[in-house]
């Protein structure tokens, strides 16, 4: 299974994402839609598990989530936009708000707009960069996790180009 992610696209993503995300299974989109019309367009690709961010007003924060947490591929895999401080009592803060306590496989944020990938306490950690408007001097990505058959998962990071 190869799941797409992204985050940050403050209502106008970058055009590059759409020819990224080509054959992936599912995407996540980690806040800071800005607009119902991105969801709609990688809805054309795969379905997509969104959560809204701290920019995204009514009507997104009612339409989405905050946290959510989904099983894709035999995964847990548990999203939301701000994590600015990762420690095992901000995890399981978000599990309490979707009623679990099992600690997730992977764990997608946004808001920094800054990618990276690490492990973190066990989990697979997961923040796609921005692929909106350019803002802090960062350039605009995307991420991937690609789970086998047989469970072993791989994250990357994918640059897009500048405009």
């Amino acid at each position: 299974m190869k799941i797409g992610i992204v985050s940050d696209t403050h209502g106008k993503m970058h055009p590059g994402v759409m020819d990224a995300f080509a054959g992936v299974d599912a995407i996540f989109h980690a806040g800071d839609i800005g607009n119902e019309d991105i969801i709609t367009t990688l809805e054309t690709i795969a379905p997509v598990y969104p959560v809204y961010g701290n920019v995204d007003t009514f009507p997104l924060m009612g339409k989405y989530p905050e946290v959510r947490l989904e099983t894709l591929g035999g995964k847990r895999i548990l999203m939301t936009h701000i994590m600015l401080l990762f420690e095992p009592k901000i995890i399981k803060k978000w599990l309490t708000r979707v009623d679990e306590s099992e600690p997730p496989h992977v764990f997608i944020y946004g808001h920094t707009h800054k990618d990276r990938i690490e492990q973190l306490d066990g989990v697979l950690t997961i923040n796609p960069g921005s692929a909106g408007p350019s803002r802090f001097r960062t350039r605009p990505s995307v991420a991937f996790l690609e789970i086998a058959e047989n469970g072993e998962m791989n994250a990357w990071i994918h640059r897009l180009q500048n405009l």
